[in-house]
């Protein structure tokens, strides 16, 4: 029965093994840096999220139908945030670059568990994985650093005319953005992110008969 189970959830599956072994070495091989040298770097850090947005949405409904494992899921996910997250952000508290890597395994977890919660409420998978890439395109829209200079207001401060420290940014545009630059940068990601969501890709597929649109699940 588990082995049925396993072949009928093989993409769920080996995403979730990818993105597991992927997020590891991300945390434990790579020099935890706060600065992104390279696009490359910066994609590369992207495919554990991913991988586990696909895990997610490909996996059949009724796998998930199962209350226990709906309770193990959302206990362990909670778990992992209250019991290492959370005492890892205290810790790093006095020493920002610390912090802040901390942040960037946060911001894409609780994404994550946002999608689980949609994804065992009903949604379909191709709903899921729209949700996941919507926020992931939010989260790398550089609205955070924005908001930055606007929820910590100072009446002292000035919006900076060069962003120099914003390097996830740097590596896609080829410099260090302006602030006009960052503004459109946020504005151009939140509305691709809106497409993503309401956009009715599947009438793409007439145009792309020959690719496999089955991966996602659509219970």
């Amino acid at each position: 029965m588990l082995l049925d189970k396993l072949r009928e959830n093989a993409v769920s599956f080996v995403s979730f093994v990818i993105a597991a072994i992927l997020a590891g070495v991300i945390l434990f091989v790579l020099p935890q840096e706060r600065e992104v040298r390279n696009l490359g770097i910066f994609l590369f850090k992207l495919l554990p999220f991913i991988f586990a947005s696909l895990a997610i949405a490909s996996v059949k409904r009724d796998m998930l139908q199962n209350k226990y494992l709906q309770f193990l899921l959302i206990v362990g996910s909670y778990l992992f945030f209250f019991a290492y997250l959370i005492p890892k952000i205290i810790f790093h508290s006095d020493v920002f670059v610390d912090l802040y890597n901390v942040l960037l395994i946060t911001a894409p977890y609780i994404i994550l568990c946002f999608v689980l919660a949609y994804r065992l409420g009903g949604a379909n998978g191709n709903q899921t994985f729209r949700l996941a890439m919507a926020l992931l395109l939010i989260m790398v829209s550089g609205i955070e650093d924005l908001a930055y200079f606007t929820v910590n207001y100072d009446p002292t401060w000035n919006l900076p005319e060069r962003w120099d420290w914003v390097t996830h940014i740097a590596v896609r545009i080829g410099h260090a953005p302006t602030r006009n630059e960052i503004i459109v940068f946020a504005i151009v990601h939140f509305i691709l992110a809106f497409c993503v969501l309401v956009l009715p890709f599947e009438k793409l597929q007439r145009y792309f008969k020959p690719v496999r649109w089955q991966l996602l699940a659509q219970d």
